[in-house]
């Protein structure tokens, strides 16, 4: 069992737990309220693909606006939103073809 670091390891470590501090201090992290306001998120033809048949929803494109240390996608995103009713109907429907 080896216990000691090499310069390089201790290099590294230090280095990272800098750099992870830095970052969280200067940005404030919370999850976006789009990820839990949308019906669904995805690329924009697989939205409309899913979307097909439903009234009274919108296709919004997800500006990239995260930090390099965010996961994310580099491809464009795309949310469909409604209202309440409409997610009930889209997920009720989504159950049915389960």
């Amino acid at each position: 069992m080896r216990l000691q670091l090499t310069i390089i390891e201790i290099f590294f470590y230090k280095w990272y737990l800098k750099t992870l501090n830095e970052e969280v201090e200067k940005s404030y992290h919370c999850r976006k309220p789009v990820w839990s306001e949308s019906i669904a998120i995805g690329s924009k033809d697989w939205i409309k693909n899913i979307s097909h048949g439903l009234l009274r929803t919108k296709i919004i494109p997800i500006l990239n606006t995260s930090s390099r240390l965010e996961i994310n996608e580099s491809a464009g995103m795309y949310s469909l939103t409604g209202g309440s009713n409409t997610k009930r109907e889209f997920w009720k429907n989504r159950q049915k073809k389960s």
